[in-house]
């Protein structure tokens, strides 16, 4: 007999579906919470080495996308370390992470670019699939303050698109005091 194996994560999944379907709360207090690949991922890794349960406790943090998507993040220990800052800038892709940064510069949002920040450092560097980021999109929209802060952060203005442009070239006149 083939006997399932229960991982803390699992079971802590099935305690929060059953309160909710056993807590009587209104339906606006109840939204969709989205667990980035990413966190797949490391769930899976975690998994396979065996620490779950173990004194390294994982925290996840949440943050707004949009009007009424939240997704999931991992709280990173520590200061993330230039090679991961390459590895980062070295993945383009269209995900989550992306995502967020982009509604972040749009909707000209320091107090969540901050908060991404103290979650994980390196995230804040997560390019798209053209290989533009937050900081080419700050560049984009003018966005002075965000450009400024990225810059605090450590996401480099210095780095290529898939076009060869540098986030400075994205300026249009009315924003090339950036």
């Amino acid at each position: 007999m083939n006997a399932t194996i229960w991982r803390p994560w699992r079971l802590t999944l099935v305690v929060a579906v059953v309160a909710l379907v056993l807590l009587p709360l209104p339906a606006s207090c109840l939204e969709t919470i989205e667990v980035t690949p990413e966190m797949m991922e490391k769930m899976d890794a975690a998994e396979e080495e065996g620490d779950a349960g173990s004194k390294n406790k994982r925290v996840y943090k949440y943050i707004t996308l949009g009007s009424s998507r939240r997704l999931a993040f991992e709280q990173r220990e520590g200061r993330v370390t230039e090679r991961e800052i390459r590895d980062v800038n070295r993945r383009w892709e269209d995900g989550e992470t992306a995502a967020l940064l982009r509604d972040i510069v749009e909707t000209n949002d320091l107090g969540r670019l901050r908060e991404l920040a103290e979650i994980d450092a390196a995230l804040v560097h997560s390019r798209s699939k053209d290989g533009r980021g937050a900081m080419w999109w700050a560049h984009e929209l003018g966005r002075g303050e965000i450009i400024e802060t990225l810059r605090a952060i450590g996401v480099s203005d210095q780095l290529r698109d898939r076009d060869g442009f540098l986030p400075a070239e994205l300026a249009d006149e009315d924003h090339d005091e950036f």
